[in-house]
């Protein structure tokens, strides 16, 4: 990481002496600008709070701020600090242990609220929509979802079933806590009490009974996942010290596999262990609609495949950061298994695409 020049930090302390801390994690002085004033903010909030006094006493929320300013200097994540991280229309509680929400997930899901909102195939007549989200961590998936779907005039008869599962128990329980902090906020319907659910269950354990219970009955229309996609290699040498140092390792890199063969090239990358169990999944429970997220555009070109060789969805697209952006005038392709596959939006290839016949009714007009 470059050094910071001496005339930033000298232009910073001139605007505040808490700046320069935050240059390092800021980087500029217009970012460093932003977060103190939301650290400022909670710490005079925090200041103010009864409970907070209770246990630990009457702290000022200037010492409060410039603990909050050394902590980020160290590389602690904002959302740590603040507690929370917008996500679409809910604000999701974050908590160490539990991965934080990225903006570019926010994005793939409000596209794909859009879509099934914009094809206008859903009657209020038809069968409860049911989205399942595998490895939700806070839950931020079908939160936004919820958002979305229920405030359409089309789902305000409709019923809307959605399960959040994950291994961590540290997850669950802060999925659980969003749903209802939400609720009580105005943010969700309060029907999303009954149709949001969380449970604690591991995803590669396929044989489980009650992961089979779970799944099993009924069948569910679509199914997303953000499943810990990093390669050793990539955790160790290209992520950030503070998402080593902070966020849990594994939500984002998935476990090491005795049977894991390095030699066939869809699995070279240890980054991918997770996508043949979650596509095994998606046929089981007869998912109409996939979505995965991946962590760039070579990792989601080697799930395509993976899910070219099921031979059960009949349609395929690989998604950018911003999957709603246009790309140019040109729709841009690339080649998986010898076929063409369209590739939307703008940014790094962030997640893969797929429907069944059933599912190119949900999404397409």
């Amino acid at each position: 990481m470059p050094r910071i020049p001496s005339s930033l930090l000298k232009t910073a302390f001139s605007r505040s002496p808490l700046l320069p801390l935050l240059l390092p994690p800021c980087r500029t002085l217009s970012s460093a600008l932003l977060e103190l004033r939301w650290l400022r903010e909670h710490a005079i909030s925090l200041s103010q709070n009864p409970v907070h006094r209770r246990r630990h006493g009457r702290q000022g929320w200037r010492t409060l701020l410039w603990r909050y300013c050394e902590e980020r200097k160290r590389g602690r994540p904002l959302q740590y600090i603040l507690g929370t991280q917008p996500f679409g229309q809910v604000e999701v509680k974050c908590r160490r242990g539990v991965l934080i929400p990225r903006a570019e997930t926010e994005a793939y899901v409000t596209h794909l609220g859009a879509l099934l909102l914009s094809a206008g195939r859903i009657s209020n007549s038809a069968p409860p929509l049911r989205i399942l989200d595998l490895c939700t961590g806070t839950g931020c998936i079908p939160l936004l979802l919820h958002v979305q779907l229920s405030s359409s005039v089309m789902f305000q008869d409709r019923n809307i079933s959605l399960m959040g599962i994950d291994l961590s128990q540290k997850a669950v329980t802060l999925a659980r806590q969003n749903l209802r902090w939400n609720v009580q906020q105005g943010n969700l319907n309060p029907a999303a009490l009954e149709d949001i659910c969380f449970l604690k269950e591991d995803v590669l354990s396929p044989d489980s009974k009650d992961l089979i219970a779970a799944l099993d009955s009924p069948k569910w229309d679509i199914l997303i996942s953000n499943p810990p996609y990093i390669s050793p290699h990539a955790f160790n040498h290209s992520t950030s010290r503070s998402v080593r140092k902070w966020e849990p390792k594994t939500a984002l890199v998935p476990p090491t596999s005795p049977s894991h063969n390095p030699s066939r090239p869809l699995l070279a990358d240890g980054g991918d262990f997770f996508y043949p169990a979650l596509l095994s999944l998606a046929s089981r429970v007869k998912a109409k609609v996939l979505l995965l997220e991946v962590a760039d555009l070579a990792q989601a070109k080697r799930v395509a495949a993976l899910a070219q060789e099921r031979r059960y969805w009949v349609g395929m697209e690989i998604w950018r950061d911003w999957p709603s952006e246009r790309s140019g005038d040109d729709e841009e392709t690339v080649e998986v298994g010898g076929e063409r596959i369209a590739v939307k939006g703008q940014g790094n290839g962030r997640a893969v695409f797929c429907w069944t016949e059933e599912g190119r009714r949900l999404i397409e007009p």
